[in-house]
């Protein structure tokens, strides 16, 4: 009988660890989105950063039709991989590194970033 109690015991203190670890995880994964997300520091960041890769991207645009010193094309992936929203912007108005096959990354980016931003926010 006692054998009997000790389990029963056993198995439902299991249960409540394992649901305290459930909710403990929720918690802490909204604490880490929280952090990101709820200082007001990350958006804005965000915001600035694919601005720049739109701002690079139109220049580089400029500056090959005034045949001067370009920006390299690495730099411009590089830019591209961390704010695709601006550089796919600045592609499809200015009709930018459209051609290049290197370059079919950049919605591959974007697609990227949308996923993480609705795993994120889910």
């Amino acid at each position: 009988m006692r054998y009997l109690l000790e389990q029963i015991l056993f198995v439902r203190l299991q249960k409540f660890v394992n649901q305290n670890e459930k909710t403990i995880t929720l918690l802490h994964e909204r604490k880490r989105v929280s952090a990101l997300f709820g200082t007001g520091f990350f958006l804005p960041l965000y915001a600035v950063l694919n601005i720049t890769a739109f701002l690079l991207f139109a220049n580089d645009k400029r500056k090959a039709k005034n045949n001067a010193w370009r920006t390299p094309e690495n730099l411009l992936l590089l830019v591209a991989a961390i704010g695709p929203f601006g550089a796919y912007g600045s592609m499809l108005i200015f009709r930018h590194k459209t051609r290049k096959l290197k370059f079919y990354l950049v919605p591959v980016f974007l697609i990227i970033h949308i996923v993480v931003i609705v795993y994120l926010f889910r």
